[in-house]
């Protein structure tokens, strides 16, 4: 990681490795750029299941429900029929970029005849 620039493509996508788990698409990892990673955008290729997080929660609650993690930090109940969803907020970045400053033309006076 450079103390300037920020964490590069590699080490955003060591990270998201750690926590997520192998990406859905990773055909879509080929177009995630050093701008990309300095700007935090998630990469495409981790949209969609993901079946790491699911089974961390699962070993956590059902396999050790004795231990602080899920005894303090997670209190469990299970509710049958719970659907949880969220929202997906999307930015057009390019709304964002500069806009160009329109300026007059200037022309020639035209001679009047």
């Amino acid at each position: 990681m450079d103390a300037f620039r920020g964490p590069g493509r590699h080490d955003v996508l060591k990270t998201l490795e750690f926590f997520f788990g192998d990406p859905v698409s990773p055909e879509k990892l080929k177009d995630y750029t050093e701008h990309h990673a300095q700007t935090y955008h998630f990469p495409d290729a981790y949209t969609g299941l993901n079946t790491k997080l699911r089974e961390t929660m699962n070993n956590l609650i059902l396999r050790s429900p004795q231990t602080w993690q899920t005894a303090a930090c997670l209190p469990f109940v299970q509710i049958e029929g719970t659907v949880v969803e969220w929202d997906e907020i999307h930015f057009d970045v390019r709304l964002m970029q500069r806009v160009p400053v329109k300026r007059a033309t200037l022309e020639p006076p035209r001679a009047h005849m």
